[in-house]
């Protein structure tokens, strides 16, 4: 197995890199690194952003958002907990987590916690969720990657990351903290954050056949342009989210305000404003001017500029009005 040192974190580097493990720099061992993010939710590949994610508690508290190469579910990530990524040479015809999660189950229980497999792509401890898998082929490689929960602070997790309520209907289970726990909780000795990524990475190094390789100046490059161009680009987090239909209801002073959207790839491909409200002319200006619009706050609220609302006169329901029935987190897409 290859060791690499990233000495980088953040998201998008990472999954910059592993496609660049798969399609450029393709080596014949599996490769291994362990890694960190600062505040980051990121998206499964398959999935939603705007129904997985409160977004105005996200841009609130400068927390990134992005979306990884494969599926499963969305998750939050900070310094206070790890990634971990396998680049194996060869594709199985069928998913299987085993071989990857063995060692780091097996590294684990050198520190004295017993992590067992859980559900389709989890590691528990005592029933408990630590660590969230995912995998996919990719180039004739296989791209295996997991989370490890350290000492995360769960409140965050709650504030930025909404679940369908199939999620948790299905487990019987009313939140997400009662899902999961920190693995710093369960060791007979208590480290930092640091020190156990120093401790982690000595026990697998030390537990397998190990070379170690050094990115070089071009590896980092290309790596760090491939994060740019497309890890940390819109369309590659919203303009991937599947076509959904929104509708979205507000009392105002002026009556009540429904707005119906239907967005594809991120972008609004019709909008319809109806309800018990006032307006001397036609509202479909303000309907016309979201067409083709990105759905995300800022885009919104600079199409909606302050002369569409005094050319349609609307009575009482003002831009603001809108922007907060559009981006309130109490409704989801359906």
């Amino acid at each position: 197995m290859i060791v690499i040192d990233t000495q980088q974190t953040g998201a998008p580097y990472h999954f910059a890199l592993e496609q660049y493990l798969c399609e450029q720099k393709r080596f014949d061992d599996t490769v291994f690194f362990l890694w960190q993010t600062p505040p980051t939710v990121m998206l499964g590949n398959f999935q939603n952003s705007f129904q997985e994610v409160n977004a105005e508690a996200a841009a609130a508290d400068g927390v990134a958002v992005t979306r990884r190469l494969t599926g499963g579910g969305t998750i939050y990530t900070d310094m206070n907990s790890f990634q971990f990524s396998f680049i194996k040479k060869g594709v199985s015809e069928t998913i299987d987590f085993s071989r990857y999660l063995d060692i780091i189950v097996a590294a684990l229980g050198k520190l004295g916690v017993t992590a067992v497999y859980n559900s389709r792509n989890d590691l528990t401890i005592e029933g408990r969720k630590v660590s969230g898998n995912a995998q996919s082929a990719r180039a004739g490689y296989t791209l295996h990657h997991g989370s490890l929960l350290y000492h995360v602070d769960f409140s965050k997790m709650t504030r930025y990351l909404t679940p369908p309520p199939y999620k948790l209907v299905s487990k019987g289970i009313t939140s997400v903290r009662e899902r999961t726990a920190n693995i710093r909780d369960f060791l007979p000795e208590k480290q930092s954050a640091a020190d156990f990524y120093h401790t982690l990475m000595d026990l697998i190094i030390a537990e397998n056949d190990v070379a170690t390789y050094r990115l070089t100046a071009d590896d980092q490059q290309q790596v760090k342009q491939l994060a740019e161009e497309k890890f940390c680009s819109w369309d590659w987090t919203y303009g991937k989210n599947p076509h959904f239909n929104l509708q979205k209801l507000k009392k105002c002073p002026g009556g009540w305000l429904d707005i119906q959207l239907s967005v594809t790839r991120g972008m609004i491909e019709a909008c319809q404003l109806s309800g018990d409200f006032f307006a001397l002319h036609d509202v479909s200006l303000l309907q016309d001017a979201l067409k083709g619009v990105p759905f995300e706050q800022s885009a919104v609220e600079a199409a909606l500029a302050p002369e569409l609302f005094s050319r349609a006169g609307l009575y009482q329901i003002t831009k603001n009005d809108v922007i907060d029935c559009l981006f309130s987190a109490d409704d989801q897409p359906v």
